[in-house]
């Protein structure tokens, strides 16, 4: 009774269950294979039941995140469906998820795999390679919103079902993410789906075949995901010790200023908290000081992303490397962590800080705060101030239009008056995301952009590649040189090599100055103290790992 205690002072509607009302699950029997994989992270004493009330974020348009692409709805739709493997929790090597074996041709074009005969739908029904061929169908089927997954698939044929428990996936051409494309294949129930319109499948989904389904949503207000006591996977030995909680309540807010709030009222149980300034200056009330609220900061080699400025290298301006080098000597990030972040950021001079000791890459510069060498650097590329102290070449102004879709213009005026300061006239356009990609794909980006990118090791297709490759259209930085090295990853398949590639192409990219890293956070949250967390190097994974103690 302890968790249901815990977890159930908020504040609820009238039609809003409390955890008192919320009944158990009740597990089947079901005998756990003694053969298979433990989850090294996954503790086998974690007690299940209870529930998690958790923020997710911006309600989303739909649950279906094939449809609506958004953390929020990845989450959820993880928990709902699976996939046909997935990534080891601390290795760098596929495990099984429906599929329980694999075999992958010489030329690493072809992917044969044989599904789990355990493997249910919630209805019962046995799932097959029927399912998986539905989910290829759906995705490629030009009347369905999910262009964002056929580009990775669009690299493959239509996959042959071999038999009901075996399909072959086989791609046109060589690319390193070729096996993880195939294997990340979901299925879909094609006995309940065939016929409907996808695009109408959001947030009731009938038959689903992961661990949760859905108990409940009230629009703007909550979602409710149960456990599923029949789920096939418990019978797969890695999955002891994970998804212990019967039920998962999202809480929707999209004001991140309300969401501590919530936290002391006790309508969440725990915010993972990405403003430093909420971190430093509000997370000491009274709870946290009598060790009801933990306060933790979490050290580990999880990609994460940042914030970095990019130049526009397809305006002229920008074609002298000792320009861009000087404007990345001009942005005093050492005063910006100092005062806006309260010094809970670290400064980058690379793009894949994971890979290097201390987030520092040796092999490439670092552009600390030097107006000295600034004016150094813009004297030597031929600007000279004239009488009223604003650089010129060529009777022109040196003039640049720094775009920004955000609302917090703190670090933007800080470069704009140290920019000032040496005779460097800057404007800040603020607009909203949807313009940004609207100029993006016209090539219409001014002189700059402050922006914030999602980080993977091991994909060139995430940042480095995506801003620089010469020939994708969304390629707003394009540069031959480092678009060069970068393409050449693309079909490395070999994960070694291909992080010996990117350290190569960051490096240059570095002292080119084409896009600067500018700054990252570490990992911050506070939680009931009555959460049992598990250590893990690479991140965190809340409905996976975690239980009431």
């Amino acid at each position: 009774m302890a968790s249901v205690l815990l977890v159930s002072c908020g504040r609820r509607g009238a039609d809003e269950p409390s955890p008192a009302q919320l009944p158990p699950v009740r597990d089947a029997a079901v005998e756990v294979e003694a053969d298979g994989e433990v989850d090294p992270i996954a503790s086998p004493e974690a007690r299940r039941g209870g529930i998690i009330n958790i923020w997710g974020g911006p309600f989303p348009k739909s649950l279906n995140a094939f449809l609506d692409y958004n953390s929020f709805s990845i989450e959820i739709t993880g928990l709902l469906f699976e996939g046909l493997v997935g990534l080891h929790p601390t290795e760098d090597r596929p495990i099984g998820g429906l599929a329980k074996s694999w075999e992958i041709s010489e030329d690493k074009r072809t992917f044969t795999f044989h599904l789990d005969p355990r493997a249910r739908w919630s209805d019962g029904r046995p799932i097959t390679a029927a399912d998986l061929k539905f989910y290829y169908d759906t995705i490629m089927d030009p009347k369905n919103l999910t262009s964002l997954f056929r580009v990775d698939l669009s690299r493959f044929d239509p996959p042959e079902v071999v038999d009901d428990h075996t399909i072959r996936f086989t791609a046109r051409e060589a690319h390193w993410m070729n096996f993880w494309t195939a294997g990340q294949t979901f299925a879909f129930p094609k006995h309940a789906w065939e016929g409907k319109n996808f695009n109408d499948i959001n947030f009731d989904f009938g038959v689903v075949s992961g661990p949760y389904e859905i108990g409940d949503v009230k629009m703007n207000r909550f979602i409710l995901l149960r456990r599923r006591g029949d789920w096939w996977g418990r019978a797969k030995r890695i999955s002891t010790g994970r998804y212990n909680f019967d039920y998962i309540r999202y809480r929707p807010t999209d004001d991140r200023n309300k969401v501590l709030e919530l936290l002391k009222k006790g309508d969440i149980d725990l915010y993972a908290i990405y403003t430093s300034e909420i971190w430093a200056r509000q997370t000491d009330f009274p709870a946290a000081r009598n060790n009801w609220i933990v306060r933790q900061t979490v050290f580990n080699r999880e990609p994460k992303g940042f914030q970095g400025m990019a130049f526009n290298l397809r305006r002229p301006l920008f074609q002298d490397v000792r320009l861009r080098q000087a404007l990345s000597l001009l942005f005093n990030r050492e005063e910006m962590n100092e005062k806006l972040m309260y010094s809970s950021y670290f400064l980058l001079n690379c793009y894949y800080p994971d890979l290097y000791p201390d987030n520092r890459n040796p092999d490439a510069p670092f552009y600390g705060f030097d107006p000295d060498r600034a004016r150094a650097l813009l004297a030597e590329a031929g600007w000279k101030a004239n009488a009223q102290g604003l650089l010129e070449k060529d009777g022109a102004p040196l003039r640049i239009t720094i775009l920004h879709h955000g609302e917090d213009l703190r670090h933007l005026s800080i470069f704009q008056q140290d920019l000032r300061r040496v005779g460097i006239e800057a404007k800040i356009d603020v607009i909203e995301q949807p313009k940004y990609f609207e100029l993006n794909r016209g090539n219409q980006l001014p002189e700059a952009t402050l922006y914030s990118w999602d980080n993977a090791t091991g994909d060139p297709e995430m940042f480095a590649g995506y801003l620089l490759h010469p020939k994708l259209p969304f390629s707003a930085w394009k540069d031959e040189k480092i678009g060069g090295q970068i393409m050449k990853l693309f079909s490395v398949v070999d994960y070694d090599a291909r992080i010996k590639g990117y350290k190569e192409a960051n490096v240059t990219a570095a002292s080119e100055g084409a896009v600067m890293p500018l700054l990252q956070s570490v990992m911050t949250f506070v939680y009931k103290s009555g959460l049992k967390t598990v250590d893990y190097k690479n991140g965190w994974n809340l409905p996976q790992y975690w239980s009431w103690s």
